[in-house]
């Protein structure tokens, strides 16, 4: 299943924010931090190739072309 199904399902399967980020967890095999974020990434820049490098980054601070990409998304939403 890819990242975007799984954060779907994510919302369709729970109904709060902590069930969501467990939800996550253990469909994507990550860690909690990394949930978050890849949750949070796909509410601003939803592309599987973005939410992948995220996953692959294991929480560490998002790699710079991700991170332009979010703050570009967020900028053209405002």
């Amino acid at each position: 299943m890819s990242l975007t199904e799984i954060i779907r399902n994510s919302f369709i399967e729970t109904d709060t924010r902590g069930k969501a980020f467990d939800f996550i967890q253990r469909e994507a095999g990550v860690p909690r931090v990394v949930a978050k974020r890849l949750l949070f990434s796909f509410l601003w820049f939803p592309t599987e190739e973005t939410l992948q490098k995220i996953k692959d980054s294991g929480g560490d601070d998002l790699p710079s072309d991700i991170k332009s990409n979010l703050e570009s998304a967020v900028a053209a939403k405002l």
